[in-house]
């Protein structure tokens, strides 16, 4: 059988060799935790950073976009504002044709009536002859 010192010595053994054990998975323990830690650091960080970079760009995007509303607005101003004067030219176009019609018109009455005036002083004169001639005679 064995000796209670054998068995004692065997009993210090284990239970040193429990607390080494012991210390030894502390040790590994808080070097999982230690890594774990760093690489959910690690990966929060690139995360982060992805994050932020796809803020900054739906920023830029917002205000391009509200530059581009305030262009369209601007332009569509302008545009109206066009259309307003191209209708304004187009209208005093078109008085300008009736006014150029009226006067080509009254030019051809002046014509009618200047011909007509002549006819009848010519036909007065033919008139007026016979009557010259036979005083003379």
């Amino acid at each position: 059988m064995a000796s209670p010192r054998f068995l004692s010595e065997l009993l210090n053994e284990s239970k040193q060799r429990r607390a080494e054990l012991t210390v030894e998975n502390e040790r590994r323990k808080k070097e999982a935790v230690e890594s774990v830690r760093k690489a959910t650091t690690t990966a929060m960080d690139s995360i982060n950073i992805n994050v932020a970079t796809i803020w900054h760009n739906q920023q830029q995007l917002e205000a391009e976009a509200r530059r581009l509303h305030q262009n369209s607005q601007h332009f569509a101003k302008q545009a109206g504002q066009w259309v307003h004067a191209f209708n304004s030219f187009s209208q005093s176009l078109k008085a300008l044709g009736d006014v150029e019609n009226w006067a080509r018109t009254i030019e051809s009455d002046m014509a009618f009536i200047n011909s007509s005036l002549e006819q009848i002083q010519c036909n007065q004169a033919s008139m007026s002859e016979p009557e010259d001639s036979r005083g003379d005679e």
